[in-house]
């Protein structure tokens, strides 16, 4: 009985040891380096700057449009509340501002004046994501 009982500890023992010997789910050596995954996100955005460059699409001057535009719209909600809804962006395909709100065309111009003839008005309707299934 005694020699069974030392054998089977040692099986087990020797189970345990196997199992927790093998390298860790995460670890590096397994995956691919973090310099590697670095340098591709990198190039990426590089080839993808250089791709706005190229094509005239990333214009400092938009971006400072978009900016007026957005503060714009920031200083009508705190003035009047919350009563239409406003999403903006720069659409970098077309090079435009883009708003979309659900605002009068009358007031959507005037918030937008600065945009010039760079701003596209979308009818719409903007509402957050903020919800448990947003995340997925």
């Amino acid at each position: 009985m005694f020699k069974r009982t030392i054998f089977t500890s040692t099986v087990v023992a020797g189970i345990a040891l196997t199992l927790g010997v093998g390298p860790a789910q995460g670890d590096p050596a397994k995956s691919e380096s973090k310099a590697a995954v670095g340098a591709a996100d990198q190039q990426a955005l590089d080839a993808e700057a250089a791709a706005g460059r190229a094509t005239g699409k990333s214009d400092p001057g938009k971006e400072r449009a978009l900016q007026a535009v957005q503060a714009n719209i920031a200083r009508h909600v705190e003035r009047s509340g919350t009563e239409h809804s406003f999403a903006s962006y720069l659409d970098r395909e077309t090079g435009r501002i883009v708003v979309e709100t659900n605002a009068p065309e009358g007031l959507a111009r005037a918030l937008t004046a600065v945009g010039g003839d760079a701003v596209q008005l979308r009818d719409g309707s903007a509402s957050d994501g903020f919800s448990r299934k947003a995340d997925v």
